[in-house]
C-alpha cells in the first residue's frame, strides 16, 4: 500500500460503473463530465480489514513511505513511464480524498453496491 492507507476514497465496481456510462450515453444533452463514486466512502486500510474479515485470513499489510514512492516515481520516470504513472496515482490517492460521490448515480436512478459488499463478494469467491 502506498503511503499511510487513511484516505478515504469513494470506490466504485467496473460493472457498477458501466450502467451511468450507458445512461449518459443516451440522454439528450449528456453533461460534458460526469463525476461517479460509490455509496461509501472507505480506506485502503478499511478495505484490507473487511478482505481479513471475509476471508478469516490475516493478512500483512505493507506500506510504503510517501518519500520513498517519491523518489521511486522519478527514478522510474524514463526506464518504466508506466510502473512510475502507477506509483503516482497511488500516492495520489494517499494524498488526496476524492471528492466525488454517488449523486450522478441516484439522479439516474442508479444503486451501486456498496464497496465492502463487493469485497466481501470477491473474498469469499475466493475462498
Amino acid at each position: 500500500m502506498i503511503g499511510k492507507g487513511d484516505t478515504k476514497r469513494r470506490w466504485i465496481a467496473t460493472r457498477d460503473l458501466a450502467a451511468p456510462v450507458a445512461a449518459v450515453a443516451v440522454e439528450p444533452d449528456p453533461p460534458r463530465v460526469i463525476s461517479v463514486g460509490g455509496p461509501e466512502a472507505i480506506s485502503k486500510n478499511d478495505a484490507a480489514a473487511i478482505v481479513q474479515t471475509a476471508t478469516g485470513r490475516s493478512m500483512k499489510v505493507r506500506h510504503m513511505p510517501r518519500p520513498v514512492a517519491r523518489l521511486a516515481i522519478r527514478v522510474l520516470d524514463k526506464p518504466n513511464a508506466a510502473l512510475a504513472s502507477a506509483l503516482g496515482a497511488g500516492l495520489l490517492q494517499d494524498t488526496e480524498e476524492a471528492n466525488w460521490n454517488n449523486a450522478a448515480l441516484q439522479e439516474r436512478g442508479i444503486k451501486a453496491r456498496p464497496v465492502r459488499d463487493f469485497l466481501r463478494d470477491q473474498a469469499r469467491a475466493l475462498t
